[in-house]
C-alpha cells in the first residue's frame, strides 16, 4: 500500500494536485481564456478610435468654425415659446405654446427693446409674426421683451438678440 501511494504522489513544485488530467487541463484552459478576454478588451479600448469613421471618433480635433447664421433670440414662459430670427429687413418671430409646441396663430405680440416699441404683424401664409429690422441693424446686444396675448392668456417673455459685428469678426 505504501508503494502505490508513493507512485501517485509527485513532489514537483509545478504539480497542481492529484486530480485527473482533464480537470487540470480545464483549469489551465479557463485561465488562458480569461487572460485572452482581458487582452481583447484592452485592445478594443486602445484601438477603438481607429475603428470609428470620420466624424465619429470623438478625438481632439478642433470644433468646426461657427457659420455666419442669422442673429436670433429665444424666449419662453410657462405658456409660450418664441424664436426670433433677424433676416434682411425684418425680425421674424415664430410663437407656440410651450407645453404642446402648438403654433399660436393670430395672437398679438408687442415687442420692446430699450426705447423701441412695436406691434408685430401676423403673416397667415407663413404662420409667423414680423417686425421691421431697422432698430437692430447696428451690432450689439438687445434685450427683448415680448408681451404675448393669445385668447384670454397674456404673458411676458424675455430674451437677448445678439447682432455680431461682421466687420470686426472678418479681421
Amino acid at each position: 500500500m505504501n508503494a502505490t501511494k508513493s507512485r501517485n504522489t509527485v513532489s514537483s513544485p509545478f504539480y497542481l494536485s492529484n486530480r485527473p488530467l482533464a480537470r487540470v487541463l480545464c483549469a489551465q484552459t479557463a485561465t488562458v481564456l480569461i487572460a485572452l478576454m482581458i487582452l481583447l478588451i484592452l485592445l478594443m479600448v486602445v484601438l477603438q478610435p481607429a475603428w470609428a469613421g470620420p466624424g465619429h471618433d470623438h478625438g481632439d480635433e478642433p470644433a468646426a468654425a461657427a457659420g455666419t447664421g442669422s442673429p436670433r433670440f429665444t424666449a419662453h414662459s410657462d405658456l409660450f415659446e418664441a424664436v426670433g430670427v433677424l433676416t434682411g429687413d425684418e425680425l421674424s418671430i415664430t410663437l407656440d405654446r410651450y407645453a404642446t409646441n402648438e403654433p399660436v396663430l393670430k395672437g398679438t405680440i408687442e415687442l420692446e427693446a430699450g426705447s423701441y416699441k412695436a406691434v408685430a404683424t401676423f403673416h397667415a401664409d407663413h404662420g409667423d409674426y414680423s417686425i421691421a429690422a431697422s432698430p437692430f441693424k447696428k451690432p450689439g446686444t438687445y434685450a427683448i421683451v415680448l408681451t404675448v396675448t393669445a385668447g384670454d392668456q397674456t404673458d411676458l417673455l424675455t430674451g437677448e438678440l445678439v447682432v455680431p459685428d461682421l466687420k470686426a469678426s472678418a479681421l
